[in-house]
């Protein structure tokens, strides 16, 4: 059997699979990174792939104008919803994901949010193929100045009070507003080049970082958990085409 083949949809060099890829492989997943920015289409149609992640980025996901290639990946997204590839969309993947599945994504009305966070699970965590095993509350890294409204018959499994954060689509379609993939040193990193900007919103980079070396290691393992789910799911997929 070929092994099974997982387009990545990359937008920013320091925005990658992170905790996700290492369980990925180990699982079997051949993982190609396509980064539409660059490249007008990946190497092969979505029919060649057995699941599609899409990452995180600086862009935000009203602007197409600026953006184009943010117009292509919400086709393909919604081509991927059709065929009932498996999708996992990971902040602005997220956004896209909610977008092409019919909900909304907006500027977060009170500002962005940058730091560690306390996210809840909903009734329906629970029974979730991908999130059901993880803890009905935990602390994940959050980096985002949008947020996502998914369509009212997407399944909301995570939330806080200011905003959603984890739904399930379908069968197969999975959004996160929150970035539970970084490893510490991405988030690290992230802080050193945005200072700035997180400064700007009012964040105390040092309180964060000194979450980060508390928290880190249990999202790195979490992260692991739901890679091998997914790639479980992928391979399911890829075994019934």
């Amino acid at each position: 059997m070929p092994p099974m083949r997982i387009l990545v949809l990359q937008h920013d060099d320091d925005s990658g699979l992170d905790a996700l890829e290492g369980p990925l492989r180990e699982a079997g997943a051949e993982l190609e990174a396509w980064f539409s920015r660059r490249t007008p289409e990946p190497a092969h149609p979505l029919e060649a792939y057995d699941g599609l992640i899409v990452l995180g980025g600086i862009a935000n996901p009203d602007e197409d104008a600026i953006h184009p290639w943010l117009t292509v990946e919400r086709a393909m997204i919604e081509e991927a919803l059709r065929a009932e590839v498996p999708v996992l969309g990971v902040c602005l993947g997220g956004q896209l994901l909610a977008q092409a599945a019919g909900g909304v994504a907006f500027r977060a009305p009170e500002g962005p949010e940058i730091g560690w966070n306390v996210i809840r699970a909903t009734d329906e965590q629970a029974d979730d193929e991908l999130f059901g095993d993880l803890p009905p509350a935990f602390e994940t890294f959050e980096w985002h100045g949008f947020c996502f409204t998914p369509p009212e018959d997407a399944v909301l499994l995570y939330e806080t009070d200011r905003f959603n954060q984890a739904f399930r689509y379908g069968r197969n379609a999975w959004g996160t507003q929150f970035h539970f993939e970084c490893e510490p040193e991405t988030i690290r990193y992230w802080l050193d080049t945005a200072r700035d900007e997180a400064v700007a919103h009012g964040v105390d980079v040092h309180a964060v970082i000194a979450a980060t070396e508390r928290y880190g290691a249990a999202q790195v393992e979490l992260c692991h958990r739901v890679a091998r789910r997914f790639g479980a799911i992928v391979g399911r997929y890829a075994g019934a085409r």
